[in-house]
C-alpha cells in the first residue's frame, strides 16, 4: 500500500496518439522545404466517466515508467512506478477521499477515528468559527 499518492486528475490527461486531427495542409517552400500545418482536438470526454479517467491515467503512468528517471527527478524523489502499476493492475483504481474544512482542533480529533487511515492537512485560512 502506497501512503505517498502520485495524484489521480480530475479530467483525462490526452497524449498524442489520443488527438483527433481535424484537417493537414502542406505546402512547399523554399529550396526543397515543406510547410505542414495541423489542426487537431482530443476526444470527447463526459464528466465523470470513470472508465476513461481510469484508463488515461494508466497509460500515463505507463508513458512516465518510459521516462522514469526524469519523471524521478521532476518529483524530487524515487515514484518507484514497477511497484505502483502493478498494484494498480491487481487491485484497480479505487477513490478514497474527503475535503474537510473547520477548526483545526476538530479536524484533528479524526485522526484517532479508526475509519481514517490517514490524514493530510493541505491548506490553511485564518477564518472566525464564532
Amino acid at each position: 500500500m502506497f501512503f505517498d499518492p502520485i495524484g489521480f486528475p480530475s479530467t483525462p490527461i490526452w497524449h498524442e496518439d489520443n488527438m483527433i486531427t481535424q484537417s493537414r495542409e502542406e505546402e512547399d517552400g523554399l529550396f526543397g522545404s515543406k510547410t505542414i500545418s495541423e489542426s487537431a482536438s482530443s476526444p470527447a470526454y463526459t464528466e465523470g466517466d470513470q472508465d476513461m479517467l481510469h484508463d488515461q491515467f494508466m497509460k500515463t503512468l505507463h508513458f512516465l515508467q518510459d521516462h522514469e528517471k526524469k519523471a524521478d527527478r521532476l518529483s524530487f524523489g524515487d515514484l518507484h512506478l514497477d511497484d505502483r502499476i502493478d498494484y494498480l493492475e491487481t487491485n484497480g483504481i479505487l477513490h478514497y477521499c474527503a475535503v474537510i474544512t473547520g477548526p483545526t482542533k476538530e479536524i484533528l480529533t479524526l485522526q484517532d477515528e479508526s475509519s481514517v487511515a490517514g490524514l493530510e492537512v493541505d491548506e490553511v485560512e485564518l477564518w472566525n468559527w464564532d
